[in-house]
């Protein structure tokens, strides 16, 4: 069995984010949620079938 590494999930190291973090990061939520949301909708596109 292999031995599981635990690493701290951190964001932006120990102290506070910078502004460029931030806008790095906002973007990047954004992006991925755009791309979910058109994901998510063309599985729900009904297909016609005769």
């Amino acid at each position: 069995m292999k031995k599981q590494i635990i690493e701290p999930d951190f964001i932006g190291g120990q102290g506070g984010l910078t502004k460029e973090e931030e806008n790095a990061l906002s973007k990047y939520f954004a992006d991925k949620k755009v791309k979910n949301k058109k994901r998510i909708n063309a599985q729900a596109v009904p297909t016609k079938m005769f």
